[in-house]
């Protein structure tokens, strides 16, 4: 049996810095193009989604479905190329714990990115629902109505009755022709004149 003694200090820091020129020169081979398409699959996404966000509440939704979906579609191809290796042989590159780490975090990956994407939806639904409802005048209290290109969304508060009743209207959000929140309106100051008064 041949005993080796442990590396001094010394030997440990020079090893080490040899690695670290190693890794950050010669190894740019591999970890730049591993960096750009990092950049690529998820900047791309995110990039979008929050160009998306800046349209109103649908964008938002839609740019988060957006990423919940691109966090599925990459999660399934590493669990693809994972199952085309096969572990616990001597050539594979994983060993059994470190399988079941990189399993456990697709399945996270798969699983978030799902539930990114299922409760855009729905809160996109909801919303579309609401807005169908005020437009058929189940809801008290909002209205919508023609502006420009798509539709506003309006708070309606009543004060007073008979003689000096006061309707006034509040901007919330600016809807396209379908009904999809495009932009949020700032709420105003109490300072500031009624956007409308009947």
């Amino acid at each position: 049996m041949i005993v080796s003694d442990p590396p001094s200090p010394n030997e440990w820091f020079i090893k080490f810095l040899g690695g670290a020129f190693m890794g950050s020169t010669f190894g740019i081979i591999i970890w730049l193009p591993a960096l750009l398409v990092t950049l690529l699959l998820f900047g791309v996404p995110i990039a979008r989604a929050q160009k998306a966000a800046l349209q109103g509440f649908s964008g938002e939704e839609r740019g988060e479905r957006t990423l919940g979906l691109t966090n599925m579609v990459l999660s399934s191809l590493v669990l693809a190329g994972v199952a085309l290796v096969p572990a616990g042989e001597s050539n594979s590159p994983y060993d059994i714990p470190g399988l079941i780490v990189l399993c456990g975090l697709i399945l996270g990956g798969l699983l978030t990115g799902s539930m990114t994407a299922l409760f855009a939806h729905r809160r996109e639904q909801a919303r579309r629902r609401f807005v169908e409802a005020v437009e058929q005048g189940k809801v008290s209290g909002f209205r919508v109505e023609p502006a420009g290109a798509g539709k506003m969304l309006l708070r309606v508060s009543s004060e007073g009755e008979g003689y000096r009743a006061a309707e006034f209207d509040e901007e919330l959000f600016a809807l396209d022709e379908e009904g999809n929140v495009q932009q949020a309106i700032p709420p105003r100051l109490l300072a500031d004149p009624p956007i409308e008064q009947r």
